[in-house]
């Protein structure tokens, strides 16, 4: 039997995979790849379901007596009213994604509500336990790469992106989703905020991230 020898110009020559291997090749492929959608999904779910998801240091910018109450509550406006539901578009573009691909069978009308309703309960769960709304935050993405790893033909690329289409055909009731997201949102940070004035000792220890910052 011909011992093979390797030639490194065969690499130049387009024959990369007939070297090392189709096997090896995929292997490859599949190891950047679920690395980088894990890494993309543990920073994406970190950012929807953490309570305060905006670390912007407005304090600095804030004087005392009338004009810092004015600061204060313009930062409050910008951070709530102008950029929250810029972000609510952002999570739930990325959330439809998930269910269009999983939700393969479901109506175009039910992955909206379904997404605006996840994404909206993460919200709350986040006032309560950031631990638990981590944890819901993950779950679909983590599934969807469970179907994906174990059943590659369950997904439908092109369906997913003619249903996707048809999304503009329910704009007015992405606009009351997301205004029932932002409004909640707004009741949840009150809230918060009432019960910080109230009993601050009631809330959790800090860990050294949100105690010294980051």
């Amino acid at each position: 039997m011909a011992e093979t020898v390797f030639d490194p110009l065969l690499l130049l020559h387009g024959d990369f995979a007939s070297v090392v291997g189709p096997n090896l090749i995929n292997l490859v492929i599949y190891t950047f790849a679920i690395a980088a959608y894990s890494i993309f999904v543990w920073h994406f779910h970190r950012f929807v379901a953490q309570r305060d998801v905006f670390k912007w240091d407005t304090e600095k910018f804030e004087r005392s007596g009338t004009l810092g109450r004015f600061g204060h509550g313009f930062a409050y406006f910008v951070k709530y009213l102008v950029a929250y539901p810029i972000l609510v578009f952002v999570w739930f573009g990325v959330f439809s994604v998930f269910m269009f691909l999983l939700g393969k069978s479901l109506p175009v009308e039910n992955v909206l509500l379904i997404t605006f309703a996840l994404v909206t309960s993460i919200r709350i769960v986040a006032y309560y336990a950031e631990e638990m709304s981590n944890t819901l935050a993950i779950l679909i993405p983590v599934t969807l790469l469970i179907v994906y790893v174990s059943d590659p033909s369950f997904f439908d690329f092109g369906a997913v992106g003619d249903r996707a289409f048809n999304v503009l055909n329910f704009v007015g009731d992405i606009l009351k989703y997301t205004a029932f997201s932002v409004f909640m949102e707004w009741v949840l940070r009150i809230s918060w905020s009432i019960k910080q004035r109230i009993a601050p000792h009631v809330h959790a220890p800090q860990n050294v991230v949100e105690r010294f910052g980051r």
